[in-house]
């Protein structure tokens, strides 16, 4: 019996159409796009020529109408995409699920029990985010469900189960209201929610949790907040900046140019870390290499997996895991005493 055996007992065929919808988009904001076409949108940011994603997307739709495994099917999805294997199997699953969880949720819509209740895996490895809302019951048209029916993030293991009144009641249902916030991550919304938005809800409601606290927590709550805001923004507009010189044909324009994003002590010392704009322009054809891939360097080098430094501590080579990808990059020291990521490659394995 296959990997997919006990997904296709809900409803294959609503499965099967919603992927079948799915358009391969290339490099999109998601708080940009509107719902109706992010319902309809494939997007795996690493890959930035269409082809490839169609190709991946037909291969996808192939196996899942099959029922055939991961397993069996590694391979050709690592060929078409060039992907490492950990991340191709988080596309896997991550599809499949949001796919049948779809089909699943309007079938729940539909039928005749009136409850909804949020069921998280409740182990190790779920995310604190997930269990907050485990055993969570409410009216299935409460807008909570619009946002929050699972899967909310990669690899999300959570379900939905409908309840009857009775079975609602027996599980202890008291007519509780939706909590204020809880987002999933980008990508796995169902309703739209705007960036602006998000963060005006995540402050109202950490403001909340403190309410009635000495003055000096309010205080300390809010700084942290503000400073956290402005590190969001700043990956943000790092993002922003980087995809301009992508859509860019003119090199002049980054002649020289840097753009800091963050710090990093692998020199060494704790040096400002700057991207090359230059370097971006020249190497941006690279296959798998995306602004996405830039602007996250400062996350990328928190999970450094190999690093080798020249003698005098003025250049580095570091490989790094981002979700499920490895990446190689070469950072250098300059004169001012500044480090400068000069290149950025994806690496098929590392060990």
């Amino acid at each position: 019996m296959n990997d997919l055996s006990k997904v296709f007992t809900q409803s294959p065929d609503d499965m099967l159409k919603y992927f079948m919808l799915k358009k391969p988009t290339l490099d999109v904001d998601l708080d940009k796009l509107k719902m109706e076409h992010y319902e309809t949108a494939f997007i795996i940011k690493q890959i930035s020529e269409i082809q490839t994603l169609k190709a991946l997307h037909k291969s996808l739709f192939k196996a899942y109408k099959k029922g055939t495994s991961f397993k069996d099917c590694v391979k050709e999805l690592e060929s078409i995409s060039g992907l490492h294997k950990n991340h191709i199997k988080t596309i896997f699953n991550t599809n499949l699920r949001v796919a049948y969880n779809n089909a699943r949720f309007e079938s729940q819509r539909k039928g005749d029990k009136p409850y909804l209740r949020y069921v998280a895996i409740t182990d190790h490895r779920a995310r604190a985010s997930h269990l907050a809302f485990h055993g969570l019951i409410l009216p299935k048209d409460d807008p909570f469900w619009d946002d929050n029916y699972p899967p909310k993030g990669f690899n999300c293991r959570c379900k939905v189960q409908a309840l009857s009144e009775d079975e609602a009641r027996d599980l202890g249902y008291t007519g509780k209201k939706a909590p204020l916030l809880n987002i999933p991550d980008d990508g796995f919304k169902n309703g739209i929610k705007s960036y602006e938005q998000k963060i005006q809800n995540l402050t109202e409601y950490l403001n909340e949790q403190v309410k009635g606290l000495p003055h000096e927590v309010h205080k300390a709550v809010n700084t942290r907040i503000k400073e956290s805001l402005m590190q969001i923004k700043e990956v943000r507009n790092n993002y922003n900046t980087i995809k301009k010189v992508f859509n860019d044909e003119k090199e002049q324009n980054y002649k020289g140019k840097l753009l800091k994003v963050g710090n990093c002590d692998i020199l060494g010392q704790d040096l400002p870390l700057f991207v090359s704009l230059e370097n971006v322009f020249t190497h941006k054809h690279r296959k798998h290499i995306t602004s996405y891939d830039y602007a996250m360097i400062p996350q990328m080098l928190k999970n450094i997996k190999s690093k080798t430094l020249s003698k005098a501590h003025s250049q580095a080579e570091v490989v790094v895991s981002h979700l499920g990808t490895y990446y190689r990059l070469a950072i250098k020291k300059t004169s001012k005493n500044e480090a400068i990521v000069t290149s950025i490659t994806q690496e098929r394995k590392w060990e």
